[in-house]
């Protein structure tokens, strides 16, 4: 989700309870088939965030009477001068959100309503909300079970779950879940965006989203079907990233659209109104100067939009690099399933014989605490 894509409208949402909290921070970036959002947080201001851990966000949207839920949201954070100091993605941080609140909501700073499903945030300062969002990103700790009991209203002794409605056991789920994520862990590198001001700019060589492209003399420059030039969409510089196997550790990747559609799909193998460019070995000796890009009638995606077309964004990001692992999601719909059969071969377990979904396999609760 891009807070640039937002529609600067505010919708003030009924949650399933018919309740009307004051959800003046919801910014909707899209509705429809998958409704996504974006709350804020502001230092220095009460919040509500319409948040449950059992369930996702459900609001009425401003044309229809239908209860749609929020599948996606992000939570960013502002100081007292409205700059963003950081956001989480809540839909995999629910639990590690809850979490938190359990361990500080004796601070007075911070309640939940299990009625209505809201969390309610007292004024926090900036250093607090950056300890809010490390303590997001960060693993709940090993009392999470106990925590998790607690907030579905079970005790240990009724031991109630609902391994009735999936193949696999919890205990079967945990070590199938275990041996999928040592299996398919593999190093990554997250990209952070940084929008620049209007008079800002990076070296031609430099990783951007967007903005005019590093292009070495005497390359033809790569033209669509139409022939007219391609437009930026990215460009990374591996210098600047993190080595990670497979990928080389000097060059620059770039990838052009059609200027006329940048939002056309682009199917297929045929590069035909989409490229794929690597420079071997780049340096701002070889690049053309911006004049010289100009004269070749090398446009920006701003300019496609300033003209009237259609561009995914408009200005230029700066990048920053991160190291870290990730693995494989639910949401890869098919390979998830597969691969989760290798694991329970691997570990000698049972395997159904017919094709199920992983919620059937392993159940909603089972697949949050993988994710």
């Amino acid at each position: 989700t891009n807070p640039y894509l937002a529609q600067d409208k505010q919708h003030s949402a009924e949650d399933a309870h018919g309740t009307k909290p004051p959800f003046d921070n919801l910014t909707f970036v899209s509705l429809g088939d998958t409704p996504c959002g974006i709350f804020s947080v502001t230092a220095g201001k009460k919040a509500v965030l319409p948040v449950d851990p059992r369930k996702m966000f459900k609001t009425k949207s401003e044309d229809s009477d239908n209860v749609e839920e929020v599948k996606l949201w992000r939570l960013f954070l502002h100081d007292e001068q409205d700059e963003i100091i950081g956001d989480v993605e809540y839909y995999h941080a629910r639990w590690q959100f809850l979490y938190w609140l359990k361990t500080n909501a004796a601070a007075g700073k911070i309640a939940y309503d299990d009625k209505n499903g809201l969390i309610l945030l007292e004024p926090f300062s900036r250093e607090e909300l950056l300890v809010l969002k490390k303590a997001i990103e960060e693993e709940i700790d090993e009392d999470e079970d106990e925590y998790l009991r607690l907030q579905s209203g079970k005790t240990e002794e009724s031991n109630e779950d609902d391994e009735s409605d999936t193949f696999y056991t919890a205990e079967e789920a945990e070590k199938i879940l275990a041996e999928l994520l040592r299996r398919t862990e593999r190093q990554s590198v997250i990209i952070r965006t940084r929008g620049l001001d209007e008079d800002e700019t990076l070296p031609f060589t430099q990783s951007r989203f967007g903005g005019l492209p590093y292009w070495e003399n005497g390359a033809d420059f790569p033209k669509s079907e139409s022939g007219e030039n391609m437009v930026l969409l990215a460009q990374i510089n591996f210098e600047e990233v993190p080595h990670i196997k497979d990928f080389p550790e000097k060059g620059i990747v770039q990838f052009f659209v059609d200027g006329s559609d940048p939002l056309a799909p682009v199917p297929g193998k045929r590069q035909d109104n989409w490229r794929v460019v690597f420079h071997k070995d780049p340096s701002e000796q070889k690049a053309v100067s911006e004049d010289t890009l100009k004269r070749l009638g090398v446009k920006t995606l701003k300019e496609i939009a300033d003209e009237g077309g259609n561009a995914p964004f408009t200005k230029v990001f700066a990048l920053d690099f991160f190291e870290t692992t990730s693995h494989i999601s639910a949401y890869c719909e098919g390979r998830f399933e597969k691969e989760a059969k290798k694991a329970a071969k691997a570990l000698n377990m049972r395997v159904p014989d017919e094709d199920l979904n992983a919620d059937e396999l392993f159940g909603e609760e089972a697949l949050e605490r993988f994710h």
